[in-house]
């Protein structure tokens, strides 16, 4: 494993070198594009770490930056983990969009990366963030895209990000988040307007990860795994779900797609209730690729499928 290590730290800076020889022969942000150029419409390559932060960069980059998402499409990003290849492409991006919560190896990847490069941007800076829950009274649920409030907020901290990569931009990243911004405000106003008149408030999902959303519109999620879908559910907490459907009368359980439903699945049989998608939107599925699917139309979704789950008028 010693021998493992010291190769990538050697593999790592040694691009990093080459990354300072190339800066002083064109200048800093030459030798990025440079090294970082990704081959589409002559865009310098930005790398956010799963599809959510890949979106909203690339909507607030347009044209000046392409973005890249390191999480692979239909892959779960909880517990991924980044090759030395994955690190090494960080390392020659002008900027690295990441959630700061999901990621468990950011800390060991940024002792490897230089101080000043790529620029990196913390999406969920500023942001009030949920404690508590199956992941323990500390544990911070990461899960913050799943409120169009906190992503308003999020938008106008990629946007600086952004301009700090490429100074003469800012005008169009400003502009572009302002269009984004009001993409994600219109979800907003139709999870408000399509959540008031429900005859339930409280709905039954595979994973714990809409805090956020129950909290921005006042529902209650009960969830049958932990903050991350690998957490398996004891024999008690399915009981207790069970016992949540049984007495509220429930007539759907949540499942998602990037992680096998069968514990969804299984809880349902049992309460003869029936499943429905509700996503997490943490990745697109190939399906939902070709039918070129967006967070935004995934939010769409995932209130068309509560609004039914919740027998709303």
């Amino acid at each position: 494993m010693g021998d493992r290590v010291t190769m990538y730290r050697h593999a790592l800076w040694t691009l990093v070198a080459i990354v300072a020889v190339v800066a002083g022969l064109v200048g800093v942000g030459g030798a990025y594009y440079v090294l970082s150029h990704s081959g589409e419409a002559g865009a310098p390559e930005v790398v956010a770490t799963f599809y959510p932060y890949q979106y909203l960069a690339s909507r607030v980059a347009g044209d000046r930056f392409s973005v890249r998402a390191l999480v692979p499409p239909g892959v779960e990003p909880h517990e991924w983990e980044p090759t030395p290849r994955d690190s090494l492409t960080i390392a020659l991006s002008p900027a690295f969009v990441y959630n700061g919560y999901v990621e468990a190896y950011l800390a060991n990847l940024f002792r490897e990366l230089p101080a000043d490069k790529p620029i990196r941007v913390n999406a969920s800076a500023g942001l009030d963030v949920i404690r508590g829950g199956e992941g323990g009274a500390s544990a911070v649920d990461p899960h913050l895209w799943l409120d169009p409030v906190r992503v308003e907020m999020t938008i106008d901290t990629i946007a600086a990000g952004l301009s700090k990569a490429d100074p003469s931009g800012r005008a169009t990243f400003e502009a572009n988040a302002a269009a984004l911004r009001q993409d994600v405000e219109r979800i907003h106003t139709m999870f408000v307007n399509g959540l008031q008149t429900c005859s339930r408030r409280i709905f039954i999902t595979q994973h714990e990860a809409f805090a956020y959303l129950a909290q921005r519109y006042n529902l209650t999620q009960y969830a049958i795994q932990g903050l991350s879908p690998d957490q398996e559910p004891t024999p008690t907490k399915m009981q207790e779900i069970l016992n949540v459907i049984n007495q509220t009368g429930s007539k759907y359980v949540f499942f998602e797609e990037l992680v096998s439903p069968a514990v969804a699945r299984t809880l349902a049989n049992e309460a003869h209730v029936q499943t429905m998608v509700l996503s997490p939107i943490e990745g697109l599925t190939s399906e939902e690729q070709q039918n070129g699917d967006t967070y935004l139309t995934l939010m769409e979704r995932n209130l068309q499928n509560l609004r039914t789950a919740l027998e709303c008028s």
